[in-house]
Formats: structure tokens, sequence, C-alpha cells
């Protein structure tokens, strides 16, 4: 069978055509962003319960009969303020009585001492003998003694008298009160409580894989827009390998009332003029993350480490502003495979690498930019 000249050109263009057709086909269809550096800061969120910064029960020292309640509940009070007062007529009465032995020992040593100081003389004269001075310096210490129980009872009572009014330990707001007028009290009993609320803290548990971006006096946020720092971290963790944060925030206006709920965010760490590339162009595994970058056709695997996330976005290592990053397709290529450029998020304009700045903003990007890396809320976290 015999071609013509003209039949075998027509078949060389039909082959090469399909050769063309194939190899087209055989490209993956990527969308790219154009890498751009930018600040990001890394956020830690949190969910916690306010405590107060210092509470102070209110017990009595001494039992008695309640005479006067002198504040009520969500009243402030400033240390040493009177609060309770128990009645005073028996305490009162011990104080008189143990005044009274003190003065009868202090004249029993007086004579004790006249009588121990002739003997001594007469001891030294040689007209009395050793026996009858030694119990006269037995009895001059036994009344020496007897004066010092006499003012140490004193003492004890005067300071149970001074103990019947019940005063605030702390400066704070008295709560919880559970005390009457004329009720019988005792020793220890818990009538109320003083809780100091200028400051409070936040407790609030960090899960494992986070609790080492913690650190005493790492600042921390709240939705309320109060600011606070860290001021402990328990070293040992909970059932679920959580460990407890307290969190000392200013509460001078008196807004933050202790139990309430509370959510905010801890500043891990802030990163300025770094590569932040999309956490949804991040491939590889999480011990090996890579992203693909397009170079002459073709998409090439760089092994990059995950400086911070914040959000959906990261700031990297390995890569640099201006690279052509796959963000569309990512799953659909592998190194070295022929792609296809089909969309491109970036302006030209951006790949001089002009530095960008990532920062929280709640105005919607344009199309031709990086999104701004919004601040990760606790419930934002939780859904991830």
């Amino acid at each position: 069978m015999h071609f013509s000249f003209s039949a075998f050109l027509m078949l060389t263009i039909i082959i090469a055509f399909s050769a063309i057709t194939q190899n087209v086909s055989a490209a993956t269809s990527v969308a790219i962003k154009l890498i751009r550096n930018g600040d990001l800061t890394e956020m830690i969120p949190f969910s916690g319960e306010i405590r107060p910064f210092e509470e102070s029960h209110v017990t009595p020292d001494v039992g008695g009969r309640v005479d006067k309640i002198l504040v009520e509940n969500g009243k402030s009070v400033k240390a040493g303020e009177p609060m309770i007062v128990l009645e005073h007529a028996r305490l009162d009465l011990a104080v008189q009585q143990s005044e009274i032995g003190v003065k009868r020992a202090e004249q029993e040593v007086k004579n004790k001492t006249k009588d121990f100081d002739r003997r001594r003389i007469l001891l030294e004269k040689k007209v009395l003998n050793e026996k009858a001075y030694d119990e006269s310096e037995t009895d001059f210490i036994q009344a020496n003694n007897s004066l010092k129980s006499a003012q140490q009872t004193l003492v004890l009572d005067k300071l149970n008298l001074e103990r019947a009014t019940i005063r605030a330990q702390i400066t704070g707001v008295f709560v919880n009160r559970n005390v009457f007028l004329g009720q019988s009290v005792q020793p220890g009993m818990l009538l109320g409580k003083v809780v100091a609320l200028n400051k409070i803290y936040v407790e609030a548990k960090i899960p494992e894989n986070r609790i080492n971006r913690v650190k005493i006096d790492q600042l921390c946020r709240l939705e309320s827009g109060a600011h606070g720092h860290v001021a402990f971290i328990n070293v040992y963790g909970d059932e679920s390998r959580s460990f407890l944060i307290r969190i000392l925030v200013d509460n001078t206006d008196g807004t933050l009332k202790p139990n309430m709920f509370v959510k905010g965010d801890l500043t891990a760490g802030q990163y300025s003029g770094v590569p932040i590339v999309p956490v949804s162009a991040v491939a590889g595994t999480a011990d090996r993350p890579a992203v693909f970058i397009v170079e002459n056709g073709k998409a090439v695997e760089k092994p990059i480490e995950i400086v911070a996330r914040q959000a959906e976005f990261a700031c990297v290592k390995g890569v640099e502003a201006g690279q052509q990053l796959v963000v569309v397709g990512v799953s659909a290529v592998a190194d070295g495979a022929d792609v296809t450029v089909v969309e491109q998020a970036e302006s030209p304009a951006a790949a001089s690498g002009t530095t960008t700045t990532l920062a929280p903003t709640p105005s919607a990007p344009a199309a031709s930019e990086t999104p701004a890396v919004k601040a990760e809320s606790a419930s934002g976290a939780a859904s991830r």
C-alpha cells in the first residue's frame, strides 16, 4: 500500500497533535499565590473561670452571742474594719478579775521579796540557818511565777475581749453572710467571706501539646478587652493531660465577678517579616511538612519548618517571598509533576517581594492581597 506525500504529511501532523494533546492533558491544573513576607502573632486560645485574687473567711476566735452586725452582703470593707460584734459583758468581767489577780500577785511578790532580802542578810550574819533561807527563796520564786501567770491571763482575757469584735482581715467585699443577730457562735464557725476583687485570677487549662508555649508573665487578652499576664503554671497535668494556669488580671472597675466564665487568648509569639503561607497549602506529614512551588511549569516539593501557626495561616522556613505557591490542587500534584496554572490569586506586582503586614482586621481582604491573619478565638480552636 502506497501513501502520497500529502497523506504522509497529514498523518505526521495528526500524530504530533495527539502527542501535544496528551502532554497537555497530563498536566495538573492548579491555582497559585505568590508568597509574601508579613507579621504574625501566634495566639493560644483558652477558656476558664474567674477566681478572687484573695479571700478571707470571717470566723470568730471566741464564742458568744452576736450583738451587732455592721456590714451586709456586697458591702466593701477595709482591712481592720469592724464587721460583727459579740456580747462583751462576760469578757469585760474576765478582764477585771484578771486585773485584780495581777495586783494581788504583785503585792505577794513585794512581800516575798522583802522577806527574802531580810533572810539573806541574816544568813550572811550567821544568825539564820540555810533551811530557813531556802524556804524564803522558794516563796520568792513562786510569787514571781504567780505574777507572770496572772499577767498572761490578763493578756489573754484582753485579747478575747478585743477579738469579740470581728474585723476584716483584708480589703474587699463582704459576701456569703451566714450570721444573724442574737445567734450564738462558736470559735471557727464560718460567718461569711471577704473577697478582694481589685484583681482577679482566671483559672484555665492548657492542653499538653501547647503548655510548653506558656511562660510566666506571658501576656493575655480576654474577650471583654481586659489584659493580664500568666502568674502560675501547674507542673502536674490532670486526667485529660491538661495543665492549670492562673492569669492575673486587673479588675479595678469590678466588672469581672468570681465564677464567671471567660474566654481569651495568650500571646505565644510575635514574628515580623517572615514568609507566611495558608495552612491549606501545607502537604506532607506532621513531622515532615512541605509545600509545592511552581517552577518552569513543574511542581517542586519544598520541605518547610512551621515556626508558628495562627488560624488559617502559618509562618514557615524553607521558602521565600515571590515564589509561586500551589494553594489549590495540592493533593493532586507530586514532586516534578507538570502543572497548568489556571488561576493566579496574587497580582504580578506582588512578585517583587514587598513586605506585607498580615495583621488582624475586621474588613474583607481584596482579591489581589493575602488575607489578613485574624486572632483565633477559643471557639475557633475548639472547632478545629
